[in-house]
C-alpha cells in the first residue's frame, strides 16, 4: 500500500478476537442478518455451516465498525491458532462473498470494498505459557507481519513449538491434530471438563516462553513477528525471590507490552525499567474484544495511536521510537495542535498542463504533504526548487524575485513561455479554506496582498547568511513570530514588540530592584567614606571655616530694624499670613501622603514577592510529585502525591486589592493637594 502522506497519527486495535477463538468468545448471530442471508442465498443457505454464518456477520461488523471508528489496522486474535485470520483472508480474496456480505454497503458507496481492503490486518496469536501466577497461566502474544502467509505461520512457526501438558513425557507440537489428540485422551479418562476435543485440548496445553523467543529470533521470521506481553496476568507475579526473576525475564524476552495503565506506561520509559529489565519497553493496546459490545471500544477512550505508515515495518519503526510515535489515550497532543493550525497547513499541490499539447511535458502530478513535516529530497535538477517556487507563487510570496526556477532566465523565459502551459492548485488541510489556484505559472506577486506561506528561497538564505547583519536576525524574528498564534500576540505586531510586552513587568521589577540596589550601594559607600579619618579631618576643617565666617559675619551685623507696629493690621497682610499658613498645612499634608504612598508601595512589592514565591512553591511541589510517581511506577506501593500544600491566599489577595485602592486614593489626594497649593500661590502672586 502506498501511503502518500507518510507517517500520520492513526488509530490501531491490535487485539480483536473472532468467533473462531476456541477458548473464549461471546459473538452472537444477528437474527436480521441471518434472515438477510436466507433471502439472498435461498437453498444455498442450508449448505452453510453455523460458523460460516457467524463469520459472515462478524466480517460485516468488523469492517463497518472499523470504518466508523477510523481504525486503520487490526490484530485478528485467536488462541494458539490463526483460524479467524485465515477465514477473513479467504473472504477478502473472494469478491462473490464480499458482495454478499456487504451488498447494502456497496449499494450506498461503490468504493466500499476499496475502503475495507485498505484496513490492514495482522495475525495475532495468544498463548498460555507454563508460568503460573495465582492459579492462572501467564499469557503472551505473537503479532505477525501480514507478509507472512498462513501456511508459513502454521508449518514453520506453530508446528515447531513443543507443548507442555499435564502428562509427563508426552511430546506434542502446536498443531490442530496434536491438540485434538490431547483433548480426546483427556475426555476418554473423564477429565478436562466438557467441550470438543479441540477445546479440552487447548485448555490443557501451554508453551514455553523461551521456545517462542527462539523461533522469533530465527532468520526466517526476523522483523516479521514480535512478542507482546499481557500486563494483567504478569502483574500478579511479585518482584521478590524467584518469581521476580521470572517476571523480569518475561519483560526482557518481549518486544512490547499490552497496557493502558498510565503508571505502567510511565514506568516503561523510566530509568527504573532500564535498571530492572535492561531496556525500555514499548507499549501497545487493543480492545481485547470477545463480543460486539467490546469491538473497538476502549475504556476512558484510551485508544492506541501510532504515528507511522500502516504496515508491519511501520509498526516496528514506531516501536523503536515509541515515546514519540505511540500514544495511548483520547487524542495525541500533536493532533490537538494540528487542529489549531490546520487552516494554515498545506495538504496538496496539483500541477497540471492547461493545454492538450503543451510545448514540453514538465508537470502532471499531485503532491501530498505531511501535516507535520515534509522534506523534499532529490538530485540536482529533479524539481525541488520547482515545487517550492510554485507553492510560493500560489501563496503570493514576496520573495519571488529570489526564485531559482520560476524566473525569466529559466522556466519563464520569454522565448519559450513554458509557464503559460501549466496551471496549479494549492489546497489546505482545513476543508473550509478555499483552495488557491492559478491558470498559469509566473513570478508575479502583489506586495499589497498578504503572503499565504513564508518562503525562504535558497538564494535568499545564501544572501542573508553571507551577510550576517540585522537583515538575518530580522528574518529569524519574522519566522518565529509567524508561528505565534493570533490570540497569543495581543497588540504586538512583531516579535520584538511581543517580547517587550511579555517582559514589561519583569523588566520593571528588575529596574526597581536595580534602583534600590544602587541606593543601598551609595549608602554603603557613603558610610564607608565617613568611617575614614580623612572624613573626620575634613569635617573639622569645615567647622573651623564656618566658625571663622560666622565671626566675620557678626562683626558686620547691620543695625537692627524695628518691626513696624502696624505690619499685621492691614487686610492684605492678614490674608497673606493666612494663605501662607494654608500652603504650609497643605505641604505638610502632601509630605504625609508621600510617606504613606511609599509605605503602600513597599507593601505592594512585598505582597507581589509573596505571590511569586507561592507560585514557585507550587511548581516545585508538582515536580516533586511527578518524580515520585515515576519512581513508584510499576510497583504496588502507594503512588499518591508525596507532597500536598494548601495555599490560603484569599486574605493576601484581598489585602493586595486594598493596597491598590489605598494607593489610588493617596495618589489622588496628592494631586488634589498640589492643585490647591498652585491655586493659592497663583492668588498670592
Amino acid at each position: 500500500m502506498n501511503f502518500e502522506y507518510g507517517s500520520l497519527w492513526r488509530k490501531w486495535d491490535l487485539h480483536v478476537h473472532t468467533p473462531m477463538s476456541i477458548l473464549h468468545q461471546n459473538y452472537r448471530m444477528d437474527s436480521d442478518y441471518d434472515e438477510y442471508l436466507k433471502s439472498e442465498l435461498g437453498d444455498r443457505y442450508n449448505t452453510l455451516e453455523d460458523i460460516d454464518k457467524k463469520m459472515y456477520y462478524f466480517v460485516n461488523q468488523l469492517f463497518n465498525m472499523a470504518i466508523e471508528k477510523q481504525i486503520v489496522a487490526v490484530g485478528i486474535t485467536d488462541y494458539f491458532f490463526i483460524d479467524g485470520y485465515k477465514y477473513i483472508r479467504s473472504v477478502l480474496n473472494d469478491n462473490d462473498i464480499l458482495n454478499l456480505i456487504f451488498k447494502k454497503e456497496i449499494a450506498k458507496d461503490n468504493s466500499f470494498l476499496k475502503k475495507i481492503k485498505s484496513i490492514k490486518l495482522f495475525p495475532n496469536i495468544e498463548y498460555r505459557t507454563s508460568m503460573v501466577a495465582q492459579a492462572s497461566k501467564l499469557q503472551i502474544h505473537t503479532l505477525f507481519s501480514d507478509e507472512c502467509t498462513c501456511e508459513e505461520i502454521e508449518r514453520q512457526f506453530l508446528a515447531r513449538l513443543q507443548l507442555t501438558t499435564p502428562e509427563f513425557g508426552n511430546k506434542y507440537s502446536l498443531t490442530r491434530e496434536d491438540v485434538i489428540e490431547i483433548g480426546r485422551d483427556a475426555i476418554s479418562r473423564g477429565i478436562g471438563g466438557e467441550g470438543s476435543d479441540l477445546l479440552i485440548g487447548a485448555n490443557s496445553i501451554s508453551v514455553q516462553l523461551e521456545d517462542v523467543r527462539d523461533i522469533v529470533n530465527d532468520s526466517k521470521f526476523r522483523d516479521k513477528v514480535i512478542i507482546v506481553l499481557g500486563e494483567e496476568d504478569l502483574s500478579r507475579l511479585p518482584w521478590e525471590g524467584q518469581a521476580g526473576l521470572e517476571r523480569a525475564k518475561y519483560y526482557q524476552y518481549s518486544d512490547a507490552i499490552f497496557t493502558s495503565n498510565e503508571g505502567t506506561i510511565g514506568w516503561c520509559s523510566s530509568e527504573d525499567c532500564i535498571e530492572t529489565v535492561k531496556k525500555k519497553l514499548p507499549y501497545l493496546w487493543g480492545s481485547d474484544a470477545h463480543d460486539y459490545g467490546k469491538l473497538f471500544s476502549f475504556d476512558l477512550d484510551r485508544y492506541l495511536w501510532i504515528k507511522s505508515d500502516v504496515t508491519f515495518h511501520g509498526l516496528l519503526y514506531a516501536l523503536s521510537r515509541f515515546e514519540n510515535r505511540i500514544f495511548i489515550g483520547s487524542v495525541p497532543e500533536e493532533l490537538k495542535e494540528l487542529e489549531k493550525r490546520k487552516y494554515y497547513t498545506i495538504k496538496e499541490l496539483s500541477i497540471k498542463p492547461n493545454k492538450t499539447t503543451p510545448a514540453r511535458k514538465w508537470f502532471d502530478t499531485d503532491i501530498k504533504f505531511n501535516p507535520f513535516m515534509t522534506t523534499i529530497i532529490g538530485n540536482k535538477g529533479s524539481g525541488k526548487s520547482a515545487v517550492s517556487d510554485i507553492i510560493a507563487y500560489l501563496s503570493n510570496s514576496h520573495r519571488m524575485s529570489n526564485a531559482s526556477f520560476l524566473n525569466k532566465q529559466r522556466f519563464l523565459d520569454k522565448r519559450t513561455r513554458y509557464g503559460d502551459d501549466f496551471k496549479a492548485i494549492l489546497t489546505f488541510l482545513d476543508d473550509e479554506r478555499q483552495a488557491i489556484s492559478k491558470p498559469t505559472l509566473s513570478d508575479f506577486y502583489s506586495s499589497e496582498e498578504t503572503e499565504a506561506v513564508k518562503y525562504l528561497p535558497q538564494s535568499y538564505i545564501e544572501e542573508i547568511c553571507n551577510n550576517l547583519d540585522d537583515k538575518f536576525q530580522s528574518e529569524i524574528n519574522n519566522t518565529i513570530f509567524s508561528y505565534v498564534r493570533t490570540q497569543d500576540r495581543g497588540e504586538s505586531n512583531t516579535l520584538k514588540e511581543l517580547i517587550s510586552n511579555k517582559t514589561r513587568h519583569i523588566n520593571e521589577s528588575i529596574l526597581n530592584l536595580q534602583t534600590e540596589l544602587r541606593k543601598v550601594n551609595s549608602k554603603i559607600i557613603e558610610l564607608e567614606n565617613k568611617s575614614k579619618s580623612r572624613y573626620k579631618d575634613s569635617v573639622a576643617n569645615e567647622l573651623d571655616t564656618l566658625k571663622e565666617k560666622m565671626a566675620i559675619h557678626l562683626k558686620s551685623k547691620p543695625e537692627e530694624m524695628h518691626k513696624p507696629e502696624d505690619i499685621g493690621s492691614s487686610i492684605e497682610s492678614k490674608l497673606i499670613i493666612k494663605l501662607n499658613e494654608w500652603v504650609e498645612a497643605i505641604d505638610s499634608q502632601i509630605e504625609d501622603s508621600v510617606t504613606k504612598l511609599s509605605t503602600i508601595n513597599n507593601r505592594l512589592q512585598l505582597a507581589n514577592d509573596l505571590e511569586q514565591e507561592i507560585k514557585k512553591l507550587i511548581e516545585h511541589t508538582k515536580k516533586i510529585n511527578i518524580a515520585y510517581k515515576q519512581l513508584m511506577a510499576g510497583t504496588h506501593m502507594n503512588r499518591a502525591e508525596l507532597v500536598n500544600i494548601t495555599v490560603n491566599d484569599s486574605e493576601l489577595k484581598n489585602y493586595f486589592q486594598t493596597l491598590i485602592d489605598q494607593k489610588e486614593t493617596v495618589v489622588k489626594s496628592i494631586d488634589d493637594a498640589q492643585t490647591d497649593v498652585n491655586s493659592i500661590i497663583d492668588s498670592i502672586n
